[in-house]
């Protein structure tokens, strides 16, 4: 039962796997391995979960899931979380995340799922999440030969929306006390265009956060 899941789950071509799927739905990227706490009246072990959904916990909850695309297994605690491909986006939510061996899965798999995440754990387009515990964060990246150009958008809510947007010529920015506050627990994203290449990551401020170095949001491709 779990290896059809999984099959389903994964994007591996098994054809029936997916004939109970409505046209317009989302593909399952999780499941839901174990749950505590209040959260258990409305998630349950073996709940399939998409990209994009969004899962509110109390404080205490605890939710366990696993990312079989990505070989990745969290357990997520507290506030809320965003499904992702490979991995969550945190929503105020603490989520400590693992490589986990990947299932036995048959047949070959979707060369155009392949092409597009890479290989490994937290390869291609997954939720990738700095925690940051400065209301005016920090941001650095690789310096180039030319100008950088920063951009940092508000991604919580429908439409992402930006926030702030300026230039510089080195290799770090500071978002500015000018710009709009940034909300403790609430998903943003920062963009860097440097020699016409553009990298980003989604981070979040956490005022008890205890970085194990600089209190920087690292921007790497």
């Amino acid at each position: 039962m779990r290896l059809s899941r999984w099959i389903a789950i994964a994007g591996i071509a098994a054809g029936p796997a997916w004939d109970w799927m409505p046209a317009n739905a989302q593909p399952v990227t999780a499941e839901i391995l174990s749950v505590s706490g209040p959260a258990g009246t409305t998630r349950t072990a073996g709940q399939q979960l998409s990209a994009g959904d969004r899962v509110a916990l109390g404080p205490g909850d605890r939710i366990t899931l696993i990312y079989p695309r990505g070989c990745v297994e969290e357990t997520v605690i507290g506030a809320g979380f965003i499904v992702g491909t490979v991995g969550s986006l945190a929503s105020g939510a603490t989520i400590d995340r693992r490589a986990v061996a990947c299932p036995p899965l048959p047949g070959p798999a979707d060369p155009a799922l392949v092409a597009a995440m890479g290989s490994g754990p937290f390869a291609g387009p997954a939720w990738q999440e700095a925690t940051t515990r400065q209301r005016r964060p920090t941001f650095v990246w690789a310096p180039g030969r030319g100008p950088a150009s920063v951009r940092v958008f508000a991604i919580e809510d429908g439409p992402q929306r930006l926030l702030w947007e300026g230039g510089t010529g080195s290799g770090t920015a500071r978002y500015p006390s000018t710009a709009p506050a940034l909300t403790p627990g609430s998903p943003y994203r920062v963009e860097v265009t440097v020699d016409g290449r553009t990298t980003s990551v989604a981070f979040s401020v956490d005022p008890g956060f205890a970085p194990a170095g600089p209190d920087v949001v690292n921007v790497a491709p």
